[in-house]
């Protein structure tokens, strides 16, 4: 029961640290860095090779598993 009231304690206090705005990162800096285009300071090309819609729709579906 402790533990989960001082997991709860610091849940707070970390939510309440992020909404105000304390801690070296915030959701917007993460969001940056994983999503090319979008930073500011460097801006690189995603690696990740994204099929059309009709490729998509062209792949086999995959068996159900009996």
């Amino acid at each position: 029961m402790m533990r989960f009231l001082f997991g709860v304690a610091v849940g707070a206090i970390g939510y309440w640290a992020y909404e105000q705005g304390l801690l070296p990162f915030g959701a917007h800096d993460v969001f940056d860095q994983i999503t090319p285009g979008t930073n500011t300071d460097t801006s690189t090309t995603s690696e990740i090779i994204r099929p059309t819609p009709s490729e998509v729709s062209g792949r086999p579906a995959a068996p159900i598993p009996s």
